[in-house]
C-alpha cells in the first residue's frame, strides 16, 4: 500500500495509472459540524495498485480529476452520491464511465442498498472488520491498521465489478444499469441547490397551504445561509422551529424567541433576517398549496396511488428487482396529481412497467 502526500507523488501517481482499463475508488470523510463534507481520504485501486491519498496535506488534487474524466478508464464504486459530493468540494466533482456496485447489486436481486460489506462477503467469501466505522479521518498520523481498513473499500471492487456485471449481461439489464450510472453523475443528483431546498422540507406537506409561502422562503434562506456559513442546515435554524415560525407568523422578537424551537444563538445571529422574511410572507388564505404532492389527498387520489404501489410491486417481484428502482412512492403521487415528466415515464423504466402505467392510469 502507498501513501501519497504531495502534489508530485499524486502527479507520478496518476501518470503510472493512466490508461488503466479500471480503478476502484472510494474516500472518507467528515460532516458532522460542516455543511458539506471534508474530504479527508482517497483510496484507489487498480490491478496493481492500492493508494492512500491524503487531500489534506496536498492543496491541489487536479491530478486525480484528471483520471476520473477519463473515459477510457471504468471507476468502479459503490454507492457513488457522497463521494461526488466530496469531491465537488475539491474540484469540478466531474465523473465519466462510473460503475456503481451497489445500483448494479439492485438490479442483480441483491435488495435494496445493499452494503459493499455484504457484496464482499456475498461474492469474494469475505468477512471485512468494522473496527474504525467511527473513525475521526481528519486526525494526523492515521494508524498503519486504519490505512489498511480503509483500502480494504477499494479492494475487492473489480470482483464484485465483474461478478454483478456478468449477471447484468446475462439478464439483458446491462443497458439499465448504465442508465441509471449516467443520471447519478449528474450534478443535480450530488448538488444541492437554495432554490429547491424547499422540497426536502421534511413535514412540511401537513401544514396548512397558506404557511407554505413562507416555509418556502425560509428554506431558502437558511440553505443558503448555511452554505456560505459552511454549517449544518439545523445549527442554522431547526426544521421544527422553521415549520412552527411559518404557522406562528411571529411581529417581534419577543413573539419569535417564545416560537417553539428557537434558541437564543440562532435569535442574535439571525433573528432580525427571519423576521423579515416572515413580514415578507404573511399567511395567505387564498394561496396554492406549494406543496400539493405532499398535501391531504382524496380518496379517490389515494385508491388510484394505492393500485399503482401494487402494480410496481408485483413487478419488481417479477423481475427480482429493488421496488425503489422502479419508483418511490412520492413519484407516484406526483403522477396521480397529473406530472407525467418523472423518471418511471422513461428510460428502461417505461419499457417494463411506465407505459403500462400510463396507459391504464393517466387521465382516469
Amino acid at each position: 500500500m502507498q501513501i501519497i502526500t504531495t502534489k508530485d507523488e499524486l502527479q507520478q501517481f496518476i501518470d503510472d495509472i493512466r490508461g488503466s482499463d479500471w480503478i476502484g475508488v472510494d474516500t472518507e470523510f467528515l460532516r458532522e459540524k460542516t455543511y458539506s463534507p471534508r474530504l479527508c481520504l482517497v483510496q484507489i485501486s487498480t490491478a496493481h495498485h492500492e493508494v492512500c491519498i491524503d487531500p489534506l496535506t496536498i492543496d491541489d488534487l487536479h491530478p486525480l480529476e484528471s483520471i476520473l474524466l477519463a473515459s477510457n478508464t471504468v471507476k468502479i464504486l459503490h454507492s457513488c452520491r457522497q463521494d461526488l459530493e466530496a469531491f465537488d468540494t475539491r474540484f469540478s466533482g466531474g465523473m465519466v464511465n462510473l460503475f456503481d456496485t451497489q445500483i448494479a447489486a439492485a438490479f442483480c436481486g441483491y435488495g435494496d442498498q445493499v452494503s459493499y460489506a455484504m457484496l464482499v462477503e456475498s461474492i469474494c467469501g469475505v468477512v471485512l472488520p468494522k473496527l474504525y466505522t467511527r473513525a475521526d479521518w481528519s486526525l494526523r498520523p492515521l494508524p498503519l491498521p486504519q490505512l489498511e481498513y480503509a483500502v480494504e473499500d477499494v479492494r475487492y471492487l473489480d470482483k464484485i465489478r465483474q461478478h454483478l456485471e456478468e449477471l447484468l449481461i446475462s439478464l439483458g439489464r446491462k443497458s439499465w444499469h448504465e442508465q441509471e450510472c449516467q443520471k447519478s453523475l449528474k450534478p443535480e443528483e450530488y448538488r444541492i441547490y437554495p432554490k429547491d431546498a424547499w422540497k426536502r422540507l421534511k413535514g412540511a406537506g401537513s401544514l396548512d397551504s397558506r404557511y407554505h409561502q413562507c416555509a418556502k422562503s425560509l428554506a431558502i434562506w437558511r440553505e443558503e445561509r448555511a452554505q456560505k456559513s459552511d454549517r449544518p442546515r439545523e445549527w442554522v435554524l431547526s426544521t421544527a422551529a422553521l415549520l412552527e415560525i411559518s404557522i406562528q407568523s411571529p411581529r417581534n422578537e419577543k413573539q419569535l424567541m417564545m416560537t417553539d424551537g428557537m434558541n437564543a444563538g440562532v435569535m442574535r445571529k439571525s433573528g432580525q433576517r427571519i423576521l423579515e422574511i416572515v413580514n415578507e410572507n404573511q399567511p395567505d388564505p387564498k394561496a396554492d398549496a406549494i406543496w400539493s404532492v405532499l398535501s391531504i389527498m382524496t380518496p379517490e387520489e389515494k385508491k388510484k396511488v394505492k393500485s399503482i404501489m401494487k402494480v410496481l410491486k408485483s413487478v419488481s417481484e417479477d423481475l427480482n428487482v429493488a421496488q425503489s428502482l422502479l419508483s418511490n412512492r412520492q413519484n407516484v403521487e406526483k403522477f396521480v396529481r397529473g406530472d407525467v415528466d418523472l423518471p418511471l415515464f422513461q428510460g428502461w423504466r417505461l419499457e417494463v412497467v411506465g407505459a403500462d402505467i400510463l396507459d391504464q392510469y393517466h387521465d382516469q
